[in-house]
C-alpha cells in the first residue's frame, strides 16, 4: 500500500542525507529552516554594517517590501528567516566556498560577527541565495581589487 508524500516527508530525508553529508549542523533540521521560506509571506533583506576599528560587522534582516508603509513596520519584526551566511574577503578572498560560515537564526533580531580589518568584504559567495550584493562603496575606494571580485562572480561574466 501507498501513501501521498507530505513536505515533511522531503525535509524528513534531506536532513538525514545532510547530517550524513556533514553540511547541516546537527541541532537543525531541513525542515526548521525551510518553513521560514516556505510557511511564511516574502523573503528577506539582509543587511550588513562593518566596522573596520573594531573588525566587525553587524547583520540585521527585514522583510523585502517594494514600498513601505504605515502598516508595514508593524509587522517587520513577525517576518524572519534562516539565512545561511558565507563571505570572503580581502585576507580570504575564497569565493569557492559555499557552505555557510554560520546561520541567522529567526530567533536574533541582530548579529554580530569577526570579519578581518580593513580590508573588503563580500557577503553570499557565488549568490547562492536570492540576492545580489555588490559593495559599491568598498569597491570605489578598493579599485584594484573590483576585477579580482567580479571574477568571482559568475553573474557579472568575464571582465
Amino acid at each position: 500500500a501507498f501513501k501521498n508524500a507530505v513536505q515533511d516527508d522531503l525535509w524528513h530525508h534531506l536532513t538525514q542525507q545532510a547530517l550524513e553529508d556533514k553540511t547541516l549542523d546537527k541541532d537543525k533540521t531541513v525542515k526548521e529552516i525551510m518553513d521560514t521560506w516556505t510557511l511564511q509571506m516574502g523573503f528577506p533583506v539582509l543587511n550588513v554594517t562593518t566596522d573596520d576599528l573594531s573588525g566587525s560587522a553587524t547583520l540585521t534582516q527585514e522583510r523585502f517590501l517594494l514600498s513601505k508603509n504605515a502598516s508595514s513596520s508593524s509587522t517587520k519584526d513577525s517576518y524572519r528567516w534562516w539565512i545561511p551566511i558565507t563571505f570572503a574577503s580581502e585576507s580570504n578572498p575564497n569565493f569557492n566556498v559555499t557552505n555557510p560560515k554560520f546561520w541567522f537564526s529567526p530567533k536574533e533580531s541582530k548579529k554580530t560577527i569577526e570579519i578581518p580589518r580593513n580590508g573588503w568584504v563580500i557577503f553570499n559567495n557565488k549568490q547562492t541565495g536570492e540576492t545580489e550584493y555588490v559593495p559599491w562603496a568598498t569597491a570605489l575606494d578598493r579599485l584594484s581589487y573590483i576585477n579580482a571580485m567580479f571574477q568571482h562572480t559568475g553573474v557579472y561574466g568575464a571582465v
